[in-house]
């Protein structure tokens, strides 16, 4: 991902990664990418978005992170 890119995640098929799952918003969460360093936000969904377990309303993403949008489970790879 290019530094200055928004990565948008969510069930609608305009969202860069379209996550299939019901518990997932249409337009749920964003990556944001600034020269190297990834941030997750939530854009204020009910079933949640979550790092390392907690639920997050914004949180950096390292390398290897554990991310659940919904009931999706993912690792981040940045």
């Amino acid at each position: 991902m290019r530094s200055g890119v928004t990565t948008r995640i969510g069930r609608a098929l305009d969202n860069d990664i379209v996550v299939g799952d019901a518990s997932v918003l249409r337009h749920h969460a964003t990556i944001e990418n600034t020269n190297g360093s990834y941030r997750l936000r939530d854009l204020g969904s009910q079933n949640g978005t979550f790092v390392a377990g907690e639920r997050i309303t914004e949180a950096p993403l390292g390398n290897g992170a554990a991310v659940r949008i919904g009931d999706a489970v993912f690792t981040f790879h940045g």
